[in-house]
């Protein structure tokens, strides 16, 4: 069911209020600009990012802007910060998905509204070929560390399979799954 205009109006209101208001707090601030490559950093402020696109039509100008350009900032800074030439991330295959997961989230989200602000940045398309090596034959994921599994692996992959229209990709993501079959795409749509 849909939102009442009153219901919307409280979801920007807690959007703008909590979480756009969030970024601009001091310890915020410092992690933002001191440690690009820290987890809490990327994951906040792409969820912030995502968060301000999907009520733009409700913020000013200069609010939407900051908001967005803040998020893109973050995400290249984690990107740029923990990634190794190679695509793998320094934090590991589980930690590393997610925070790309999220930098992929706020991409697709810029996609929507016209924008492209990650979308060709080479290093994150480098980090699904390292997650695809720890895909098993079969199905599932190779245990590296304590931090590898297919819920943080698979949906990097897919999304990264998507953007550049990877059939390698898509092929390790569907082998990892176990089911060389499966034609669904991230957001529910068919690969043919």
């Amino acid at each position: 069911p849909a939102l009442t205009a009153a219901e919307w109006a409280e979801v920007v209101a807690h959007v703008r209020e909590y979480y756009l208001a969030y970024a601009r707090r001091p310890f915020f601030e410092a992690a933002r600009l001191h440690s690009p490559g820290f987890n809490k950093t990327v994951l906040g402020m792409c969820t912030i990012g995502v968060l301000a696109l999907a009520i733009a039509e409700e913020l000013p100008d200069a609010e939407l802007d900051a908001a967005v350009s803040e998020a893109i900032r973050s995400a290249y800074g984690y990107a740029r910060e923990a990634l190794d030439d190679d695509g793998g991330a320094y934090e590991g295959p589980g930690f590393g998905a997610v925070c790309i997961s999220a930098v992929l989230q706020l991409a697709e989200a810029l996609r929507r509204h016209g924008l492209d602000g990650l979308s060709h940045y080479e290093p994150l398309f480098q980090h699904a070929l390292w997650l695809s090596s720890m895909l098993a034959p079969g199905g599932g994921t190779l245990s590296i560390g304590d931090s590898t599994g297919p819920d943080n692996i698979f949906p990097t992959i897919l999304l990264l399979a998507e953007w550049r229209n990877d059939a390698g990709l898509r092929s390790a993501y569907r082998q990892g799954l176990g089911r060389p079959d499966h034609r669904n795409g991230p957001y529910g749509d068919s690969f043919e």
